[in-house]
C-alpha cells in the first residue's frame, strides 16, 4: 500500500469514528499526520474533502459535511491558541500544536477558512535529538523535556543580557565582551563601532573529551572542495 493510500485510509477512519465528536476526530487526524506533511482541502465543486500531499491528491471516500470540516478547522485553531495565545483565528493563519500523550509531537498548522476556500496544512515538526536523548534518560515525555530545555536556554540568555557572564559547572563559561571591529584580511582594527560578542571558555574536561573523541564538522568550503575533487 502506498503512503498516500495508507494515510487516506487512516484519515477516513478518523472521520468515520462514531460518537467521537470533533475533539476525537482531530486527535485521530493528528495521529494520522504524525509522520506525513499533507493538506485537507474542501472541494466545493464536488462537496468532498481532498487529501493532498507533495506527490499527489485524491478525494476521501467518506461523506464529510462542510460544517464538520469547518468545525475541524476551528478545533485546530483552538489548539494553536492553547499553544500560543491569540496566535491564529479560526479563519486563517499559521500556528503550532503540541500533541501530548503517546503521540508527543508538535505540528506547524497553516489553514484557510473563508467562504471561497477551506483547507488545512498539517506539518509535523521533526523531533530534536537532544530533547529525545534527555527524555529517554529521565523517563519523561519529549514535550515536557523540550519545555524544560527551552526554559534553561532562556535563563542562560537572560543572565548573559543582564549580568554579562554565566558559568555552567562541568561545561564552561559564557561571557559578553566588547570587541572592536577588525578587517578580516589584515587583522587590523577597522573604522567601525565596537560591538558586543559572546565568548565561551570550556572546562578542561570538555576540551579533553572533544580533543580525543569529538567529530569535526566540515565547513561548507571544504565540503564544496571535496565535492569538486570527487567529480573530477
Amino acid at each position: 500500500m502506498s503512503n498516500l493510500a495508507s494515510l487516506s485510509e487512516s484519515v477516513q477512519r478518523a472521520f468515520r469514528a462514531p460518537g467521537r465528536g470533533i475533539i476525537g476526530v482531530v486527535d485521530d487526524l493528528l495521529e494520522s499526520f504524525r509522520d506525513q506533511d499533507a493538506q485537507l482541502v474542501w472541494d466545493t465543486a464536488h462537496s468532498c474533502v481532498n487529501l493532498v500531499t507533495r506527490e499527489s491528491s485524491q478525494p476521501l471516500d467518506v461523506p464529510i459535511p462542510r460544517p464538520v470540516f469547518r468545525a475541524v478547522l476551528a478545533r485546530l485553531a483552538a489548539l494553536c491558541n492553547e499553544h500560543s495565545s491569540d496566535s491564529v483565528s479560526p479563519y486563517g493563519g499559521v500556528g503550532m500544536i503540541s500533541a501530548g500523550g503517546e503521540l508527543e509531537r508538535e505540528f506547524r498548522v497553516a489553514f484557510t477558512n473563508s467562504a471561497e476556500e477551506q483547507r488545512v496544512h498539517l506539518m509535523p515538526v521533526p523531533t530534536n535529538g537532544i530533547v529525545k536523548r534527555i527524555a529517554d534518560k529521565v523517563k519523561e515525555t519529549q514535550l515536557k523535556t523540550k519545555e524544560i530545555v527551552r526554559l534553561t536556554f532562556d535563563a542562560i540568555i537572560e543572565t548573559l543580557v543582564t549580568e554579562g557572564r554565566i558559568e555552567l559547572r562541568n561545561f564552561g563559561v559564557f561571557e559578553v565582551k566588547r570587541r572592536k571591529a577588525r578587517n578580516p584580511r589584515t587583522g587590523k582594527q577597522a573604522d567601525a563601532a565596537a560591538k558586543n560578542v559572546i565568548t565561551f571558555q570550556p572546562v578542561k574536561e570538555l576540551k579533553d573529551k572533544v580533543r580525543k573523541e569529538g567529530k569535526p564538522v566540515e565547513t561548507k568550503r571544504k565540503a564544496e572542495r571535496k565535492s569538486r575533487t570527487l567529480g573530477e
